[in-house]
C-alpha cells in the first residue's frame, strides 16, 4: 500500500506539523502489519483466548510509531517516551513491542533489550512476552511464532536461532548493561532505572548505532525526586507536547514519540478525572476500584502522595505529612489520667543533643483495651531566645505545666528519671534509641529502671502502621499536650520499596517530632514486650 498524506487529526504536536512540512507520510500498511501480529499472540491471563491490545496502546503508541514515516519510507520515531500511571497495562505493552520488533519488525539479526531496575521486574517483562507466545502451561497453547523461539529462563531470554535474534531482559546492575547493542532498546521504569545507573542513560541512548531502524523506549511511571536524571527526562519529553500552533518558542524534536498520562497536579479529584489519567479504565482497571482507592487514600494523608504517584502518575517528593493533628487532637481526654492508677506503664523516651528537645511519653492500656498516652518535655532554657521565635512558644507551654525549662546549656538526665519515677503506675520499662544517648541509658538502669534499646528509623515500622490504624479508628486517647499535637504536624513518613515506612521530620530543621519518636517508642514496647523482651535491639 502506499503512503498517504497525514492526515489533521494526526497532527498533535508543533513537532508533528514541522515532520509533516518536512514531507513525512503515513503507511497504513505498517500499522495493519504489527496489529496482525498482536492478534496472533495469547492473552497473558488466559492462553486459551486471543491477545488483544489496550486501545491506548494501539491510538497512542503503535499507530504513530508504526504509521508515521520519513520520505525515505523509514520510520519516523527513533525513540519513545512513555509516562502512565501503574497498573494501565505498561508491562504488556513492553513485551508487545519487544516481541514484535524480535520476530516481525525485519531487522536482520534484531536484538532486543529490556533494562529494568530489579530481577523482578525484569522477569516480569521476560514472563509476560512468555505468555504473549503461549510458552507456559506446558506450551500446549504455544503460538506459530512461539514454536520458532527458544526460551532461555535463567538469562531471561528468548532466542530466535533461525534469524540469529534474541530477546533479552536485564537488571540496570548486570555487569553488561552498559555495553549493550540492540535494534531495540527499553529502559522500564525509568524513574528507578536512571536513578540508580544515571550512566546507563548515555550508554543505551546510542545503543543502536549503525542498525537502520533502531527504537530506544523509556517507559515509566512517575518518580519521587524532582532533581533526578528521569525527572529530566520526563520534563524534556513534556516539552515536546506544546500543540501545533501554540508557542512560537516550541521545542520542535520530530524523532521523539511522546505519549503522557497524568493528573493535573490539585487537592480533588472527580471519577472523570481519575479515568482521564488512567487509560485503561473500562478494559483491565475498574473505576470503581480507583475511586476507592483515592477515597481511602484522602483520608490517609501517608498514602496520600503514593497514590498521586503511582495512580495519578504526579511527581511527588520522597516523604509526605503523616498524621494529621487535628486526628491526633479529636482523641485528647485528660481526664483519663486519673482514672489509671495501677496500670502496666510502658515509657519511650526521645533524649536530646545539647540545647535541644528532650520527650518522654509513657503508653497504658485503658480497660475498653484502647491506649492512652500522656507525655512531658524538657528544654534547657538558654536555648529559647534561638527556638523559640522559630518554633513553638516554648515558654507558654512550660507555664501550662506541658514542658520544663532547665538551668544550663544542656539537659540532666535525672529530670527525665524523676518523671518517670512520679507517674502513678508500676513502669514495666523505659526504651530509648541508643544513638547518642547510650550515657542516659545506663544513667536510667543504674537507678532502677529496665531499660530496652529501641533503635528509630525502619524497625519502627510496624509500630508507626499500628499507631496509625489506632488513631483512624479512634482506639487511642492522650493527655493533650499541645507540644505533641505539635510534633505530630511535623511528622512526615517515608516509604519503603517493599511497603514498610519511617517517621521523618522532613527538610525543615525546626520541625521537631520528639514528642512523636517518644510516643512510637512507648507503643513499640507496649506492642512487644509482652511477647519479646529485645524489642528491636
Amino acid at each position: 500500500m502506499p503512503l498517504t498524506d497525514i492526515q489533521p487529526e494526526r497532527i498533535l504536536t508543533a513537532s508533528d506539523l514541522a515532520a509533516a512540512r518536512a514531507g513525512c507520510r503515513w503507511n497504513p500498511s505498517a500499522v495493519d502489519r504489527v496489529r496482525r501480529f498482536a492478534s496472533t499472540l495469547r492473552n497473558p491471563m488466559d492462553a486459551t483466548l486471543p491477545y488483544t491490545p489496550l486501545r491506548w496502546q494501539v491510538q497512542r503508541v503503535i499507530e504513530p510509531l508504526f504509521g508515521w514515516r520519513k520520505p525515505d519510507g523509514r520510520r519516523r520515531f527513533s525513540r519513545l517516551v512513555v509516562y502512565i500511571p501503574k497498573k494501565n497495562g505498561k508491562t504488556s505493552l513492553v513485551a508487545l513491542l519487544a516481541l514484535y520488533m524480535l520476530l516481525a519488525d525485519g531487522e536482520p539479526r534484531p536484538h532486543c533489550v529490556a533494562v529494568s531496575t530489579t530481577a523482578r521486574n525484569a522477569g516480569d517483562i521476560y514472563d509476560e512476552a512468555s505468555h504473549l507466545l503461549g510458552l507456559t502451561a506446558g506450551g500446549g497453547h504455544a503460538t506459530a511464532w512461539g514454536r520458532h523461539v527458544e526460551p532461555l529462563a535463567y538469562r531471561m531470554s528468548l532466542a530466535v536461532p533461525s534469524i540469529g535474534g534474541v530477546m533479552r531482559s536485564m537488571t540496570s546492575s548486570a555487569d553488561n548493561a552498559q555495553g549493550v547493542k540492540g535494534s531495540l532498546v527499553i529502559i522500564d521504569e525509568a524513574h528507578a532505572t536512571l536513578a540508580r545507573a544515571p550512566d546507563l542513560y548515555d550508554s543505551l541512548r546510542y545503543a543502536g548505532s549503525g542498525r537502520k531502524q533502531p527504537l530506544q523506549a523509556i517507559i515509566s511511571t512517575a518518580g519521587d525526586d524532582r532533581q533526578s536524571l528521569p525527572y529530566q527526562v520526563y520534563a524534556d519529553a513534556k516539552r515536546l507536547l506544546t500543540p501545533p500552533g501554540g508557542d512560537g518558542a516550541a521545542v520542535i524534536d520530530t524523532e521523539t514519540l511522546v505519549v503522557l498520562y497524568e493528573a493535573a497536579d490539585q487537592e480533588t479529584y472527580t471519577p472523570a478525572e481519575l479515568a482521564a489519567a488512567n487509560p485503561a479504565v473500562g478494559e483491565i482497571l475498574s473505576l470503581d476500584q480507583l475511586v476507592s482507592d483515592y477515597a481511602s487514600a484522602r483520608i490517609r494523608p501517608y498514602e496520600w502522595q503514593a497514590f498521586r504517584r503511582y495512580r495519578l502518575n504526579i511527581w511527588t517528593s520522597r516523604a509526605t505529612t503523616w498524621l494529621p493533628a487535628e486526628r491526633w487532637d479529636a482523641l485528647a481526654d485528660p481526664s483519663l489520667a486519673a482514672t489509671l492508677d495501677g496500670a502496666a506503664a510502658y515509657v519511650g523516651v526521645d533524649l536530646s543533643a545539647v540545647g535541644d528537645l528532650t520527650a518522654a511519653c509513657v503508653c497504658l492500656e485503658l480497660p475498653d483495651g484502647r491506649t492512652y498516652y500522656r507525655t512531658h518535655y524538657w528544654l534547657p532554657s538558654g536555648s529559647l531566645d534561638d527556638r523559640g521565635p522559630r518554633e513553638l512558644d516554648y515558654r507558654a507551654m512550660a507555664d501550662a505545666g506541658y514542658l520544663t525549662l532547665i538551668d544550663g546549656p544542656q539537659i540532666d538526665y535525672r529530670h527525665v528519671a524523676e518523671w518517670i519515677r512520679s507517674l502513678p503506675y508500676p513502669v514495666v520499662g523505659v526504651g530509648f534509641d541508643p544513638w547518642r544517648a547510650q550515657a542516659c541509658g545506663d544513667y536510667l538502669e543504674g537507678v532502677g529502671f529496665t531499660v530496652y534499646k529501641v533503635r528509630q528509623g525502619w524497625n519502627l515500622s510496624e509500630t508507626a502502621l499500628r499507631l496509625e490504624s489506632d488513631l483512624l479508628a479512634g482506639s487511642l486517647a492522650h493527655d493533650g499536650n499541645p507540644v505533641t499535637s505539635w510534633c505530630f504536624g511535623n511528622a512526615e513518613i517515608r516509604r519503603g520499596p517493599t511497603g514498610q515506612v519511617m517517621v521523618v521530620k522532613g527538610s525543615n530543621l525546626r520541625r521537631r517530632i520528639d514528642g512523636v519518636v517518644a510516643t512510637l517508642i512507648a507503643r513499640h514496647l507496649h506492642m512487644f514486650m509482652p511477647a519479646d523482651t529485645w524489642v528491636g535491639v
